[in-house]
C-alpha cells in the first residue's frame, strides 16, 4: 500500500511539474511578441555607418533594447569615431547614453570625456551627436583643454573632432602665449 501511495504521489508531482513547464513556456512565447519585452546584452558593440562606411563604433558594458522603441540604452560607454578614410578622429567615454540607430544620433551623459586625435580634450556632463550634421551640442558646463590652454563655458557646438567649437555663455579660460609669439 505504501508503494502505491508513493507511486501515486510521484506521478502527481511529475504531472504537476510538466503542466507548470508547459504554462511557463507558453507564457514566454506570448511575451516575446509583446512590445515591452526587453533585450539585455553585456559587453557589446554597436556600429554606426553612412554610405557603407563605419562612422562610429560604440562599445558598452551593458546595452538594453526595448522592442517597440527606437532608442538603445547603453551603460559604460566607449565610442570611437572615424572619418571617410577610416582614420580614427576622436573617441569618448561616458557613464550612460542612448543611440537611435535609425538616424545615427547619440546622446551621452555622466562624466563625458572626448579626446581628439590631436590631443584636444573635452570634459562635460552631456553631449548630443548628430551624424547627418556632423555636430556635437549641449547646453551644460564644458571644459576644453588644448595643450596648456583651458576654456570653460556653458552650451557647446562643435564638430566631432573638436577642431572648431563655440562656447555660448559664461565663457572664461586661460590661454598661454605660444613660444613662437614675438609679442
Amino acid at each position: 500500500m505504501k508503494q502505491i501511495k508513493y507511486f501515486a504521489l510521484t506521478s502527481l508531482l511529475i504531472v504537476c511539474l510538466a503542466c507548470a513547464g508547459e504554462d511557463s513556456s507558453s507564457s514566454e512565447t506570448g511575451d516575446s511578441k509583446n512590445t515591452s519585452t526587453e533585450q539585455v546584452l553585456h559587453d557589446s558593440r554597436i556600429y554606426l555607418t553612412r554610405d557603407g562606411r563605419t562612422t562610429a563604433i560604440i562599445d558598452a558594458a551593458l546595452i538594453e533594447k526595448h522592442f517597440g522603441h527606437k532608442e538603445t540604452i547603453a551603460r559604460g560607454i566607449t565610442a570611437h569615431f572615424y572619418d571617410s578614410t577610416g582614420h580614427e578622429t576622436s573617441w569618448l567615454t561616458a557613464d550612460s547614453g542612448e543611440v537611435i540607430e535609425e538616424n545615427n544620433r547619440m546622446t551621452v551623459w555622466g562624466d563625458v570625456e572626448v579626446t581628439s586625435d590631436d590631443g584636444v580634450k573635452l570634459y562635460t556632463e552631456a553631449l548630443k551627436w548628430d551624424q547627418d550634421k556632423n555636430r556635437v551640442v549641449n547646453n551644460v558646463y564644458n571644459e576644453i583643454h588644448r595643450g596648456d590652454d583651458i576654456l570653460r563655458g556653458y552650451g557647446l557646438e562643435t564638430d566631432r573632432n573638436l577642431k572648431e567649437f563655440t562656447l555660448k555663455k559664461q565663457v572664461s579660460g586661460r590661454i598661454r602665449k605660444s613660444p613662437d609669439d614675438s609679442e
